[in-house]
């Protein structure tokens, strides 16, 4: 028999750098009231317990070097204050990779007495450092943050429990943003009373979130001329360059002025993850290019078509941190024809013909191959699709920003399980 301690993280895992974090922690004793043994009437006692924050990078040793853990930064105190001999417990020691960031330790109580069958509950708060990267998974490079709750029982081993965050690092406002933000909030819109002493939080209480991403997703339409270096191809109007995750990506395509047919184009989300020159082991070491969502069309004889995409609500948003740089990029790919060689070969095949005295209009096979105009037995035209072309596949990138969506949204849309966990002490 022992103590069970519970960690739950309140109000979902997804947080934003910046926001305060509450975990509950409960305390239980596992010892049953009911009986009559001396030794489970006496209760038990956690000599202490304390909760911190704590980011972990993970990197491939095949590509990434990284750093020396003298570089590892602490949010609040220097990291060689934090021994295992203290109360901060090196909660991440175990795990895999190196520290990035961490924050002081909280002690939430010591020498707790726990009757058999009681409880006692604890709420650790804290703010998430906005100096460390954002969760992320890559290909070479990983960070993870984690609530470490630690406890330990007279004589008895320290126990660790560790709840996984999801952490959003939210990108710079555009200017002006911030004041837009806070004359659109709560406090702006109430009215006013003079016999009411003006709240010491209202000056230094941060810009709401979600009215600072509204402001840096604002709309502005951009057109870009797609060319080949035979001529125009299309007009690309993209109605934002900047995405929020879970958004539809609009924009249209004009081939009106298309001195090249296009025939088909595929465009695809791609994420652009670079690691820094420094931390590289190859010197010409490649760009990790992956895949995210995806969609193609066939466009032969159209003038106009529009293209919507969603932003995967699971990618992690742009970001720049020491080790690697992570952006985002529409790759298109246009399947252009080139008919010129198509038309004079079949001008030449008809000519041919008609020289033999063959008639075309007697053999309908003839020039099928090469599609186009063909005359029928009641003198009337219809159109067919050439059954070969000679193609030419033309690849243009887009560079294009994703920023987080508000932390309550992800964890709604989702379905994210509550980040919780339990051990026995």
């Amino acid at each position: 028999m022992g103590v069970e301690v519970t960690g739950q993280v309140e109000g979902g895992s997804v947080v934003a750098a910046g926001e305060t974090i509450t975990v509950s922690v409960t305390v239980s004793s596992t010892k049953d009231c009911s009986s009559n043994n001396s030794d489970d009437m006496s209760g038990d006692v956690v000599a202490w317990c304390s909760a911190q924050i704590h980011c972990i990078c993970t990197s491939n040793d095949a590509y990434v070097i990284a750093p020396s853990p003298a570089k590892a930064t602490v949010a609040a105190g220097e990291l060689g204050n934090l021994t295992s001999a203290g109360t901060s417990l090196a909660p991440w020691r175990g795990e895999g990779g190196h520290l990035v960031l961490t924050t002081k330790p909280t002690i939430l109580f010591c020498d707790l007495h726990l009757p058999p069958g009681h409880s006692r509950t604890f709420r650790y708060r804290e703010v998430v450092p906005v100096t460390g990267p954002p969760s992320y998974r890559g290909v070479h490079v990983k960070y993870s943050w984690k609530v470490t709750v630690g406890a330990q029982r007279h004589g008895r081993k320290v126990v660790l429990l560790r709840l996984p965050l999801r952490v959003l690092l939210l990108p710079p406002p555009p200017p002006g943003a911030l004041e837009d933000a806070y004359s659109e909030s709560d406090d702006e819109l109430s009215p006013s009373n003079p016999f009411l002493h003006p709240s010491p939080h209202a000056c230094s209480s941060p810009a709401p979130n979600a009215a600072l991403l509204q402001a840096w997703t604002a709309p502005s339409a951009r057109a870009y001329n797609v060319v080949h270096s035979r001529g125009h191809v299309v007009q690309f109007r993209l109605f934002r360059s900047r995405y929020r995750l879970g958004d539809d990506l609009l924009a249209t395509l004009d081939f009106s002025a298309a001195q090249i047919p296009c025939v088909q184009y595929a465009v695809c989300l791609q994420s652009v993850e670079e690691v820094a020159q420094e931390h590289r082991k190859r010197r010409q070491q490649s760009a990790s290019v992956v895949s995210h969502s995806k969609t193609h069309e066939v466009c032969l004889s159209m003038t106009h078509t529009s293209l919507l995409m969603p932003v995967p609500l699971h990618i992690t948003p742009s970001f720049d941190a020491h080790m690697v740089n992570l952006k985002y990029r529409l790759h298109f790919e246009f399947v252009l024809s080139l008919d010129d060689s198509h038309h004079k070969a079949q001008r030449a095949k008809l000519k041919k013909a008609s020289k033999a005295g063959e008639a075309a209009e007697h053999n309908p096979d003839t020039g099928l191959h090469m599609g186009g105009w063909v005359k029928q037995e009641d003198e009337s035209l219809s159109w067919r699709a050439p059954q070969e072309l000679d193609i030419e596949t033309l690849v243009w990138d887009l560079p294009v920003n994703i920023c987080p969506a508000p932390p309550t949204q992800l964890s709604y849309a989702l379905n994210l399980p509550l980040s919780c966990a339990s051990m026995i002490v």
